[in-house]
């Protein structure tokens, strides 16, 4: 509106008179009412809207932007803050740290020399009772892992909607996973969540091939093309076998 302000008048400022306080435009339309400012000429007025104009216009396209990162940001704070609060050994601790100085938001990190070199530990690999391998990733950094580099595209892969928590996948060596395979993946999905303890909660499930990452999104952030729900309790399930040389 701003911008067809200033073209109507700088097209008509040749009609303006001295003292005059509003120009009444007819578009063809409804009627245009524009306030003149007896400080400046037309012209003069006619060049101020158009730069305001397009103020507002690079507004109306960072702020959105903004609005997206700052909410990325927070997500991945709230991801980092149960990392933190999970966090089995002093490995997996730096790592959170680490994370949070990679995303910006902690001091500058410490030399190489200063930094553990004890591993942080990898995702949790479960065996279900039907031959199917679970892999749960704990933090932002094995969430990444999980989704990215171990998951396949047929792999089902569940994630607790919309609350921090892990990315589990589901790898069935020859066929589908069942539905009680499903369900104990998406428990331990609830369990490894900031919400375990639920007595329900809701889980997407999908395949891998419909998981990528979120545009400008920070580690582990992920966007979901298509999807169901299992609603689940958010506790371990008892069925599952843990594989060798892990632990929580």
């Amino acid at each position: 509106m701003l911008r067809t302000q200033a073209n109507w008048l700088l097209a008509l400022s040749s009609q303006v008179q001295s003292g005059q306080t509003v120009l009444e435009v007819d578009t063809g339309a409804e009627p245009l009412h524009i306030e003149l400012d007896a400080l400046y000429t037309p012209i003069e007025q006619a060049q101020r809207m158009f730069k305001r104009a397009a103020k507002l216009e690079r507004a109306a396209l960072a702020i959105p932007r903004r609005r997206a990162e700052l909410l990325a940001d927070r997500a991945l704070l709230d991801q980092l803050t149960l990392d933190g609060e999970r966090a089995a050994n002093q490995p997996e601790l730096a790592a959170v740290v680490d994370e949070l100085q990679r995303a910006g938001f902690g001091r500058a990190a410490a030399s190489r020399a200063q930094r553990p070199t004890a591993p942080a530990g990898g995702p949790l690999r479960f065996r279900t009772q039907h031959g199917a391998e679970i892999v749960v990733g704990r933090n932002a950094r094995q969430n990444e892992q999980v989704t990215f580099k171990l998951a396949r595209p047929d792999d089902a892969w569940l994630h607790v909607r919309g609350t921090p928590g892990a990315h589990v996948i589901v790898r069935s060596p020859s066929h589908p996973p069942d539905a009680r395979d499903l369900e104990a993946a998406a428990q331990l999905a609830a369990y490894h969540s900031s919400v375990r303890g639920e007595r329900r909660v809701d889980v997407i499930v999908t395949e891998r091939r419909w998981v990528s990452r979120a545009p400008g999104g920070r580690t582990g952030q992920v966007m979901v093309t298509r999807e169901r729900v299992l609603s689940v309790p958010a506790e371990e399930p008892e069925t599952l076998i843990p594989l060798a040389g892990q632990k929580e």
